[in-house]
């Protein structure tokens, strides 16, 4: 029974996913193929590519990049809980028990937050230079 409820949705997704390979598969095989030098290069910004492709960025680039994002998904759940936690609308239980235990485990999140904000702070990930 549970199959049937989703049967319109695993058709949707093979049908997609069909379709998407015969385009790449008609394109791969009709399309015209004339390789020269100028489109085998790399475009870079309309300018001659410089130096070697495979440059080795900074560890710390990446500890950067994973931080903002980690921080900034928080963001997301931060947004839902207070538009949440604002209206008021948690279910069938009794909102006033409800609203202090979500209340608290924000808390307890922040702090978990916090710990991790300040051990990358401790430990030079935020120093740019």
């Amino acid at each position: 029974m549970l199959v049937g409820q989703y049967l319109p949705v695993f058709l949707m997704l093979g049908i997609a996913i069909g379709l998407g390979l015969v385009l790449v598969v008609l394109g791969a095989l009709v399309g015209p193929k004339r390789p020269t030098k100028v489109k085998l290069e790399p475009y870079e910004c309309g300018m001659e590519a410089q130096g070697e492709a495979n440059v080795r960025f900074s560890v710390k680039f990446y500890i950067m990049a994973l931080l903002f994002l980690l921080f900034d998904v928080e963001f997301i759940f931060f947004a839902l809980w207070a538009i949440i936690f604002r209206s008021g609308s948690f279910g069938p239980s009794s909102a006033i028990s409800f609203q202090w235990f979500a209340f608290l485990e924000m808390l307890v999140f922040v702090g978990i937050l916090v710990t991790g904000l300040i051990y990358a702070w401790r430990k030079g990930a935020l120093n740019w230079q």
